[in-house]
């Protein structure tokens, strides 16, 4: 088990051991450390460097096309494109609004990865609001690393049997 986790403090018990602490905040690693039993464990403890790679975008992609077709049956673009942007909002991804004419949405599409239809802003005008998301292609390693842990929390939370996607992801 490879779990990753920021250093938070050292503090010795009544016997004088070392306690040595980490926060992990990946949901699916936490879910590995509630399988931790009191035993003795080899560890190693080294800097932390993200690597994501085209390879990793792909899975995602596939991981999100599997709780896709476990949700629907059959996954679809509109429907992976929804999971997607659900997934953007759970973990915390920059985002914009932007109001315009309905007949431009097309245009908007073409400019974002990710359009969400809000609301109508002036039916008048046939204008409404869009909330635009630029993407993972533009995210840094935390902003990637949060996304993958969203997309693994839905796939948990609807029961997409999760161990490869551990392993790959």
């Amino acid at each position: 088990m490879r779990l990753i986790g920021n250093f938070k403090e050292v503090v010795k018990n009544s016997k004088g051991d070392v306690i040595v602490s980490f926060a992990i905040e990946n949901y699916s690693q936490q879910q590995l450390v509630n399988q931790l039993k009191e035993q003795k464990y080899s560890l190693e403890v080294k800097d932390y460097h993200d690597n994501r790679t085209l390879e990793q975008n792909r899975l995602l992609w596939k991981l999100i096309s599997v709780i896709d077709e476990t949700i629907n049956e059959v996954a679809t673009p509109e429907s992976e494109m929804a999971i997607y942007i659900s997934a953007l909002l759970k973990a915390g991804a920059k985002y914009d609004y932007i109001c315009c004419k309905s007949d431009l949405e097309q245009m908007l599409r073409e400019k974002f990865r990710a359009i969400q239809y809000i609301k109508p802003y002036d039916e008048t005008k046939k204008t409404n609001v869009y909330r635009v998301f630029y993407g993972s292609s533009k995210f840094d390693k935390k902003e990637f690393a949060q996304l993958i842990d969203a997309v693994k929390q839905m796939g948990y939370e609807c029961g997409v049997e999760m161990t490869y996607w551990e392993e790959v992801l």
